[in-house]
């Protein structure tokens, strides 16, 4: 595919790679009137690579730059490509993916069976446009891949997979200046799930995000997949990390910064409820983890809490083993917390939970 402008809506119905070449990216920038599903690029079947091209969505006619949706999607790579998009934002919200594979939202595109095999996302870059940003960088879900170095500013969530269906799940080396990063109910399907390499930077998700939404939410791990988060930095978040009824992780080797001066933030919180509002219907799994070798740094006023057990879903709660350090293997909690660890003593209806975190105080924004 040559440099130049492409004004059109490509079907990709048969295995190919569709390859960008030329001194500049070409430009795929549809201004007509929209057919089918609302993206510039529809795949439906296997094998399909799509590497070094320059989408640009127009929100108020399309979703996304690529759906790839039907029976038989394995072997799907997305690659070196930059997403943009302008104008303002119409439809459905839950569909504004920039990249959407697999994915049941406001529409129903989850229908391979079987799931997916061997999604590869690498090497891309999405942007918020002017008046409109993405929902999502990718939302996938009964996927197994890698998804890694990617740079991605989005609202909701940078990467998202949900119901892992298929062998590993690896987000690693991305640089996440959005929403973050969530994985939730792994199927058994699913192999090892691992996290690391990674920059999450939470000053875009504290404005236009809910503030109290971490930049890396694990989800309901009934299935007891091995989850590995390691070597990753956390920067300029009010929520670090939130692990909602959640098993079976090892959180090690990261590094957490704070918002500048906030007195209530959370590096890692770990809750027996799941954050969301079916939260009454999920089945809760014994949690657990282990923490080791991290360092939590405080934002330079006095307050916030390094690592935060919370049970707000006391109804079948279910406790395993937590590790925190060991020897050889000690966090390092820098000066300047209100509580190193704390154990949340709320009581009553979840619903209208707080943190508790600044010397006991409860604080104005209410726990997600």
């Amino acid at each position: 595919m040559s440099s130049g402008t492409y004004n059109e809506q490509v079907l990709v119905n048969k295995g190919v790679i569709i390859k960008g070449v030329g001194i500049t990216q070409p430009l795929v920038n549809f201004t007509g009137t929209v057919t089918g599903k609302p993206t510039l690029f529809d795949v439906s079947v296997d094998g399909v690579t799509i590497e070094n091209i320059h989408f640009n969505v127009d929100m108020a006619k399309l979703r996304s730059a690529i759906i790839a949706s039907g029976a038989g999607i394995d072997n799907i790579t997305v690659k070196d490509n930059v997403i943009d998009n302008y104008g303002t934002a119409a439809g459905s919200y839950g569909d504004r993916n920039a990249v959407s594979i697999n994915y049941f939202g406001s529409t129903n595109y989850r229908v391979a069976s079987g799931g997916v095999n061997n999604v590869t996302f690498t090497g891309n870059t999405v942007n918020v446009g002017g008046a409109a940003a993405f929902r999502a960088g990718i939302s996938a879900d009964e996927v197994g891949g890698a998804f890694s170095g990617n740079t991605i500013q989005s609202i909701n969530q940078d990467i998202q997979i949900r119901f892992g269906s298929n062998g590993d799940i690896d987000v690693s080396n991305n640089v996440l200046n959005g929403g973050g990063v969530e994985i939730a109910e792994p199927n058994a399907g699913a192999t090892a799930i691992t996290v690391s390499g990674n920059t999450f930077d939470g000053t875009f998700g504290n404005l236009f995000v809910t503030p109290r939404t971490a930049v890396l939410r694990l989800k309901n791990n009934q299935q007891n997949k091995a989850t590995t988060v390691s070597g990753n930095t956390f920067l300029n978040h009010r929520f670090g990390l939130s692990l909602e009824n959640y098993r079976n992780v090892s959180v090690l080797g990261n590094n957490f910064t704070p918002e500048s001066g906030s007195t209530d933030f959370v590096h890692i919180g770990v809750n027996t409820k799941s954050i969301s509002s079916n939260s009454n219907m999920i089945v809760q799994t014994t949690v657990d983890g282990s923490f080791t070798s991290n360092t939590f740094n405080a934002s330079g006023t006095p307050g916030g809490t390094a690592l935060g057990f919370y049970n707000h879903d006391n109804d079948n709660a279910s406790f395993g083993t937590f590790s925190i350090g060991g020897l050889g293997l000690e966090n390092t909690f820098n000066a300047g917390f209100g509580h190193f660890i704390r154990l949340d003593n709320q009581t009553g209806s979840s619903n209208g939970a707080r943190l508790a975190d600044h010397d006991g105080v409860l604080e104005s924004e209410l726990y997600y």
